[in-house]
């Protein structure tokens, strides 16, 4: 079996002219290969943005840059390797923008490392090989290092087209992988009254609204997020799943997650929810929880992570993983 890799360029109709047509991958490498100047942003491990500028290079379908050791962005980097990179003009009616997100891995091979060098003095001159330091001296731990960086999620708005002048264009580009990258979004919760249900959960759990309306003729949903999550439950009334659709009441373990189990539980009660005390099965943190049935039946359970408020949940899972 073989994968297309080519990434695939879409519009994102929210933010585009109905008439305008998305950016070329072509287009973007070219304008990757040609910007001099990016800035970098990362995540202190205190979980605040820090942000700065400096040069890359795209080869070979990645971003390249270098950091030593001891900057704030290599610390960042050492704790959280999730990266953006943006450049563009400051002009408002022509120009570019590029947003390129991605995982930011540390080059080792000398080889490699002698090619980036070459790749920076032909882009940036001597002074941008001697920035990087020459293939040998990235290898060592007390010299700057070169990071290779693979888009996982790129953006591009070209200002002066017709999408820009008509409020703006975003281009979506995703490359195709061997390795598929899915998120959870949204669970489809049964429920035997919607509106019963959409009160319960925007009123005594807090819930948010994100949507409530008629999708096609006759399928009524209603979307809630909790807050601060990526995840959503969906009401459905009228909506036949082809997979099955469950009854009411059957969905049990579902799973919450809040820093301060004391604290979410005075708020929940405060709310009317008929939540249970707060459970500490083990002594370490993460072992704490308590429950609560909605209407229907449908179970959930709300697990205590102090860890969470100060530590991404990557970190966290890696680290219990080692234990």
């Amino acid at each position: 079996m073989t994968f297309d890799t080519t990434p695939q360029t879409r519009l994102d109709p929210r933010y585009s002219d109905p008439q305008a047509t998305a950016t070329t991958w072509a287009e973007a490498e070219a304008l990757l290969r040609e910007a001099e100047l990016f800035w970098i942003s990362t995540v202190r491990p205190d979980g605040r943005p820090h942000v700065t500028p400096l040069p890359a290079v795209w080869a070979d379908g990645a971003l390249h840059f270098c950091t030593g050791p001891e900057e704030r962005k290599a610390k960042n980097l050492a704790d959280n390797p999730n990266v953006v990179l943006t450049t563009g003009t400051s002009t408002w009616n022509k120009g570019y923008d590029l947003v390129v997100e991605g995982e930011a891995v540390r080059v080792t091979d000398d080889g490699r490392l002698r090619e980036l060098a070459a790749a920076w003095e032909a882009k940036y001159g001597s002074s941008g090989t001697s920035r990087c330091g020459t293939a040998a001296s990235t290898t060592a731990r007390d010299t700057p290092s070169s990071s290779r960086w693979r888009p996982a999620r790129f953006s591009a708005s070209v200002r002066g087209s017709r999408s820009a002048r008509r409020g703006g264009g975003s281009r979506d580009v995703r490359p195709r992988s061997r390795s598929m990258q899915m998120t959870l979004e949204v669970i489809l919760l049964p429920v035997s009254d919607v509106d019963r249900a959409k009160e319960f959960y925007r009123d005594k759990v807090g819930f948010h609204v994100d949507l409530d309306g008629e999708v096609m003729e006759g399928v009524r949903i209603v979307q809630l997020t909790p807050p601060g999550s990526g995840c959503s439950i969906a009401l459905v009334d009228g909506l036949q799943v082809p997979t099955g659709t469950p009854q009411p009441g059957t969905y049990h373990g579902m799973q919450l997650c809040v820093t301060d189990a004391k604290a979410a539980h005075e708020e929940l009660t405060a709310r009317g929810l008929d939540v249970t005390e707060p459970q500490q099965f083990a002594p370490q943190d993460g072992a704490t929880f308590m429950y609560f049935k909605d209407p229907d039946g449908n179970g959930w359970a709300i697990q205590e992570y102090r860890r969470r408020e100060t530590e991404p949940l990557h970190q966290v899972l890696a680290q219990l993983s080692a234990e």
